[in-house]
């Protein structure tokens, strides 16, 4: 993983502001992810009076501290999903927006998938390793 690497996690679904702020404030609380989390706005648009918060982005480390992070993103995204009772999907990417990874509801049941998912997300083939 490169040292500068970005998780960017978008929400669709039901007031996905709302929910964007809401998971930032969750993820905050994490010791681990806590001063890695941002709100960020997309740019405002004509005849808009302020910019609307539509991604979190997420700053990993290399090496072993970035596994301990993605580890901790991963639980704690899926707990927010099975705790906050509405239809939203978070939808992961990396810096370059060239793979993603969508966790529901369903797949937040199961948080070694969505685990697994960020962890290929983030090295293609590596659930494919021993």
């Amino acid at each position: 993983m490169p040292d500068d690497t970005e998780l960017r996690l978008r929400i669709t679904g039901d007031d996905p502001a709302a929910r964007l702020r809401s998971l930032h404030r969750w993820l905050g609380n994490e010791d681990d992810l806590r001063g890695r989390v941002e709100l960020r706005n997309r740019p405002i648009a004509p005849g808009e009076m302020g910019g609307v918060a539509d991604v979190l982005a997420v700053a990993l480390s290399a090496g072993g501290a970035g596994t301990v992070l993605i580890r901790s993103l991963a639980r704690s995204v899926s707990t927010w999903l099975a705790q906050s009772r509405a239809d939203v999907s978070v939808t992961v990417t990396t810096t370059g927006d060239t793979r993603e990874v969508k966790v529901d509801i369903q797949r937040a049941r199961d948080p070694e998938a969505v685990l697994r998912g960020i962890e290929e997300l983030l090295e293609p083939g590596r659930s494919d390793r021993a």
